[in-house]
């Protein structure tokens, strides 16, 4: 996953239905995807992140139920919109599907 706003690789996961695997801490994790609709869908992990290693608007997007809103597909790329309500984004990107 890629942020417009970083030219650096912001997350790896992998996909396997319904749920994703990361890697935090050196540890391997999984969380859920919940599709909203068609092209909107949430990532649920079940960890609450250290309050002492994020941001400010890191701790108040955390508190957000945001959601990614798929806007273009172009050949292995999707195009995403960070939503944290119908209003407001919190951010564009892409996710980039590797074999």
């Amino acid at each position: 996953m890629y942020y417009d706003s970083s030219e650096k690789l912001v997350s790896t996961f992998v996909k396997k239905g319904n749920q994703y695997y990361f890697i935090e801490d050196n540890i391997e994790k999984v969380g859920s995807i919940i599709n909203l609709d068609k092209c909107n869908f949430r990532f649920e992990s079940g960890h609450k992140m250290e309050d002492d290693k994020i941001t400010e608007i890191q701790r108040l997007l955390s508190a957000q139920k945001i959601y990614y809103e798929i806007s273009k597909v172009e050949n292995n790329t999707y195009y995403f919109i960070c939503r944290v309500n119908l209003h407001v984004n919190c951010g564009t990107g892409k996710f980039i599907k590797i074999k």
